[in-house]
């Protein structure tokens, strides 16, 4: 059962990830854009920035998601030392 749970999470710190790297592309593709609109279309150049800033605290977020989930992982393989009997 402990096996179970414990390949559930890899497979969760995995996904997360992916899902950073996801939102990494997205970022670089708003910033692309947002270089590319800045002299004909200000506005848009604006909303480019802000969505890339916004694809930022994504991948922030999840970072700590992924920190989080592998100390839990770590936690689980450390081993905890037996009571003595009296």
């Amino acid at each position: 059962m402990a096996a179970t749970n414990l390949i559930k999470k890899h497979e969760r710190a995995i996904e997360i990830l992916e899902a950073i790297e996801s939102f990494q592309r997205q970022k670089q593709r708003c910033i692309e854009s947002a270089n590319s609109y800045q002299d004909w279309l200000p506005e848009l150049a604006k909303k480019c920035r802000n969505d890339a800033d916004t694809k930022q605290r994504c991948i922030d977020r999840l970072h700590l998601k992924h920190l989080k989930l592998t100390k839990a992982i770590a936690e689980s393989y450390s081993v905890k030392p037996e009571t003595e009997k009296a």
